[in-house]
């Protein structure tokens, strides 16, 4: 059976890249793997996994620093791959692993070119590691494409008297917004 990945991948798509003539790269930053979704026509034409994600990354700073999981995970998250004032090579270490994701998916994207003859235009960045400082920028200097932040409609969590609301804002939000309720029960 499909898992809910791949059913919120198409709500997600249907809502946001139907009107997308180019190539789209969907590239969702998890916990434990960063999932590429290729988007075309808001249709998922190609789907890759890297096996790397933000835990790794914590893993590796809390290796480096000899700190505890949650010690890192707050250094990452509030200096990402900006300069520390005392601790120089906690970008570097990030680098490492977001240099990583974004070459294997360098070569996920030559893969698509070459099979389709299409060049990706947009990349868009979801998911929690996604807000990593300066990941947008580093992005940009990877690909050569626009770089967007993502809205994941799963995070969504909406008080009821809303919900009318919501629905009106048309059918594609709602089935985004009730796949994301839906993960929410």
């Amino acid at each position: 059976s499909a898992s809910f990945f791949e059913i919120e991948i198409f709500a997600s798509v249907r809502a946001n890249f139907e009107h997308e003539l180019s190539p789209v790269l969907l590239m969702d930053f998890g916990a434990s793997r960063t999932k590429l979704s290729l988007i075309e026509y808001g249709m998922v034409k190609s789907y890759h996994t890297i096996n790397r994600g933000g835990a790794d990354i914590s893993l590796s700073i809390a290796k480096s620093f000899s700190t505890s999981f949650s010690e890192a995970e707050k250094m990452k998250k509030e200096f990402g791959l900006y300069e520390h004032p005392t601790e120089k090579t906690l970008a570097d270490i990030i680098q490492i692993h977001t240099d990583y994701i974004f070459s294997e998916t360098n070569n996920v994207l030559l893969g698509y070119e070459k099979k389709y003859g299409r060049t990706v235009s947009k990349v868009i960045l979801s998911g929690g590691g996604s807000l990593l400082k300066g990941l947008k920028e580093v992005a940009s200097n990877n690909f050569q494409a626009e770089i967007e932040i993502g809205h994941p409609f799963s995070k969504v969590d909406t008080p009821a008297f809303l919900d009318k609301v919501l629905l009106a804002t048309g059918p594609e939000f709602a089935v985004a917004l009730g796949l994301a309720l839906r993960k929410l029960q």
